[in-house]
């Protein structure tokens, strides 16, 4: 999880998900209520699963530019990204 400045916790993870393509997080309402309400988020519409009793689901994402910028803030740098390789070699030894 990525440093998103002036978010709290809850906040960061739920945008961590849908950045990730997750459209549906789990999320307080508190949580998802301020992401709509800075804009952060926009609401899709909702996704029926079908049954006997069929279930809405509520559906949410990044507008495109926000998703940009998250992209941004969670990108690696060159030296990040070099001590993750290494790292990651390692443990194939």
């Amino acid at each position: 999880m990525k440093n998103h400045p002036g978010k709290t916790a809850a906040q960061r993870r739920a945008l961590d998900e849908m950045g990730c393509g997750n459209y549906s997080p789990i999320m307080a309402d508190k949580t998802r209520d301020t992401l709509l309400r800075e804009g952060l988020i926009v609401e899709l519409e909702p996704r029926f699963l079908p049954g006997f009793l069929p279930v809405r689901i509520r559906q949410f994402e990044m507008p495109t530019p926000v998703h940009m910028q998250w992209c941004d803030a969670v990108a690696c740098t060159d030296e990040e990204l070099a001590e993750f390789e290494a790292n990651a070699q390692q443990g194939d030894k």
